[in-house]
Formats: C-alpha cells, sequence, structure tokens
C-alpha cells in the first residue's frame, strides 16, 4: 500500500484530487505502522495528510499532521546515505509547506530559512551530493521558488501582475 502511495500521490496533487489524496495517505499510513516504516510515516504526515488536507480547507489540521512529521524527524535516527537523504528533504519540505501556512513574513522566513539550512548542510556532504545530487539540487530549487512565490504575494504581483508606482520596498523585494 505504501509503495501504491508513493506512486500515485505526486499524480494526484497534480490532478487535484486531494480528498482522494487524504484517503489514500489514511490507508497508507496504516500500512506504514505495521511495518514500523517511519520515512514513509513522515511523508504522508507531510504531503497526503498535510498539505492535501490543507487544500481541502483544513489548514489547522494539515499543519498539525505536518508537525508531527517534523517531530518525528528531529527524533529519527538514519543509517544509509539514502535514509539521511530522504529524511532530510522530507525535513526541507514540511518546513517549505509551513512556510506557506505561516501566518506572517517573519513566520515564512523562519520556515524558508530551516529549509536553506538543510539543503546547505546535504551540499556540504561530498558522499551526498556524489549520489543524490539531482535530489537536493531539485528541493533546492523549490526552496527558491517558495522564496520568490512568497515575496511575490506579501507584495501583491500575484494579484494584478505589477508593483505600485513609487513602492521602493516592493520594487527591491523583487
Amino acid at each position: 500500500v505504501v509503495e501504491l502511495r508513493n506512486k500515485l500521490t505526486h499524480l494526484f496533487h497534480l490532478l487535484g484530487i486531494n480528498s482522494s489524496r487524504e484517503e489514500l495517505g489514511r490507508i497508507a499510513l496504516e500500512s506504514a505502522v505495521v511495518t514500523s516504516d517511519t520515512l514513509s510515516k513522515v511523508e504522508i504526515l507531510i504531503d497526503d495528510l498535510g498539505w492535501a488536507i490543507h487544500l481541502q480547507g483544513r489548514t489547522q489540521e494539515g499543519r498539525s499532521n505536518i508537525g508531527k512529521a517534523v517531530a518525528m524527524i528531529e527524533n529519527l535516527a538514519v543509517a544509509t546515505d539514502a535514509d539521511i537523504v530522504r529524511s532530510e528533504l522530507a525535513h526541507a519540505k514540511a518546513h517549505r509547506h509551513l512556510a506557506f501556512l505561516a501566518p506572517n513574513e517573519n513566520g515564512q522566513n523562519t520556515h524558508l530559512d530551516k529549509c536553506s539550512s538543510i539543503i546547505e548542510t546535504l551540499k556540504s556532504r561530498e558522499s551526498l551530493m556524489a549520489g543524490f545530487v539531482r535530489q537536493i539540487t531539485c528541493d533546492e530549487a523549490q526552496v527558491h521558488h517558495a522564496r520568490a512565490f512568497l515575496t511575490a504575494r506579501n507584495i501583491g504581483i500575484h494579484v494584478d501582475g505589477r508593483i505600485l508606482s513609487g513602492d521602493i520596498n516592493s520594487e527591491k523585494l523583487a
């Protein structure tokens, strides 16, 4: 069930079928609990029971599930390079999602700075970059995208595609 979820969750996200994503996530979470697959539990809590629930309008429940995942990651001991990268990229994704759910720019920046720190730590380990450069670089790009998107949203560019004339602060941010 967890493997099926791994293959379908991104497709469900792209198609916007978040209630189905949540339902599959709940079933997969039960399987991950039975098999003691903590990394899968973390990923399910972040995406299927975190972000997908937020997209259905239940932001507090989604935020809570992402917070549970972060607590699990911070107490997780992993041994292999693959599991280190998987857990740290999930950790970065959790904070990226939390940045979008933060009530203000300070909260957004705190979470995005945490993402950047996680990515920089991974990049500093040559053995990880040698084996996982594509995944790490992709997540780094997603952090940059999140920061740019939130900046645009915060200064209102997303509303009509422009900055008010004379708004020097917004121009600098853009």
